[in-house]
């Protein structure tokens, strides 16, 4: 992930996508890929949120081009940087987690 994290709100254009989206949230992770913790969380812009079938997760690599950047103040750069530093760990349990829970479901599958 890029150290450079945007601020919720940011808008931005992912690759390949016909519409940009506003970021919401960090470190989603989604039934597509269990195990998987994302980047960024976002809706659609300029609609915002409709309903739970539009929220998006994606990470840094898909963004094409920052629109607009999200409110930023202290307190946003305080968090920031205690989420940057939290990011990996959280990737890494994510993953642990999900490896130990397949293993768990092998072992059951063998008895």
């Amino acid at each position: 992930m890029s150290r450079d994290l945007l601020p919720i709100g940011s808008v931005v254009c992912l690759k390949g996508a016909e519409k940009p989206m506003m970021i919401c949230g960090f470190c989603p992770t989604g039934p597509a890929r269990p195990g998987y913790v994302y980047d960024y969380s976002g809706f659609p812009y300029p609609e915002g949120y409709m309903d739970t079938l539009k929220i998006y997760q994606f990470d840094s690599e898909q963004i094409e081009k920052v629109l607009a950047l999200g409110y930023q103040d202290r307190e946003t750069f305080v968090y920031m940087n205690a989420l940057q530093q939290k990011i990996d760990d959280v990737k890494q349990q994510t993953a642990e987690n999900y490896e130990k829970a397949k293993a768990d479901a092998g072992d059951k599958g063998q008895e």
